[in-house]
């Protein structure tokens, strides 16, 4: 079972003596559970009597924060902060869900903002708009929550432009033209001839994932990758939005890594970043 926690008021983070580091104390009128598989199952349900050791998540809007696991004291897969999983990496704040109970989904949303300044934002009178409505569910170990936009949203799809076999090399650009929306929903695959010259990844990495787009932003060239989208462009590209791709070779399995990079999103904007 998932308990997410969505903050409708603060979450303070302070230095403890007593307990040797950090303590957070959350502050939420929303509790929920996420159930994996049914509790005649071995999946989680609190008090779950048929399975009293059935683990539990509690998870705030952006970080995984402890596991609970009865009838033991709080447990934490690792002390360090760096690794524990968000939901979301980028602008996603004050987070709300509801229980869709006609088709068994939990959905969440939540308000996002533009990385304008404060005048900025007071300049052109709004400062940002909510999310799409995603769905959220527990893998089959129970232990990531996947998250991936309502179904609704393809009903308001129109005026498709299709593109198939395109093959780009490195350095290409392929222009999308047609796009004459203020928004498109773009779904694309990307199939790679080869991935055996994937750089090696390195673990260190995953202590600061938001550093290594900024160091391996879409400048630097790799074994495989980047590749990916220029959204949002402007004519003469002054403004624009690169989500890039990389993937490396680890011990055992490939990882891939993936990036948005909003420095250029909006001209002069002091605030951007790469997530």
């Amino acid at each position: 079972m998932l308990l997410l926690s969505t903050c409708s008021c603060f979450m303070s983070v302070f230095t403890a003596s007593w307990l040797g580091g950090l303590a957070c104390i959350f502050s939420t009128s929303l509790l929920f559970q996420i159930l994996v598989r049914p509790c005649s199952n071995g999946g989680g349900l609190f008090f779950c009597p048929q399975s009293p050791n059935a683990p539990s998540i509690l998870s705030s809007k952006d970080r995984t924060a402890y596991h609970f696991q009865p009838p033991k004291n709080w447990i934490n897969d690792t002390d360090d902060s760096r690794l524990w999983p968000r939901i979301d990496y980028g602008n996603f704040y004050a987070s709300k869900t509801f229980f869709d109970s006609k088709h068994g989904r939990r959905i969440i949303w939540a308000w996002t903002t533009e990385t304008d300044s404060s005048s900025d934002d007071i300049a052109k009178g709004w400062a940002g708009i909510y999310s799409f409505p995603r769905t959220i569910w527990l893998d089959n170990d129970g232990k990531r929550l996947l998250q991936w936009p309502v179904e609704e949203i393809e009903s308001l799809r129109r005026n498709e432009i299709n593109h198939q076999e395109l093959e780009l090399k490195k350095g290409d650009l392929f222009e999308i033209k047609g796009i004459d929306t203020l928004q498109a929903d773009i779904e694309i695959d990307f199939e790679l001839t080869s991935i055996d010259d994937a750089d090696p990844f390195n673990p260190s990495w995953l202590f600061d994932t938001e550093k290594h787009c900024q160091e391996a932003d879409a400048s630097v060239h790799g074994g495989i990758g980047p590749f990916g989208l220029v959204i949002l462009a402007s004519d003469n590209m002054e403004e624009h939005t690169v989500v890039h791709f990389r993937v490396y070779k680890s011990q055992k399995n490939y990882m891939i890594l993936m990036c948005s990079d909003l420095r250029r999103l909006v001209l002069f904007s002091t605030n951007a970043c790469i997530y």
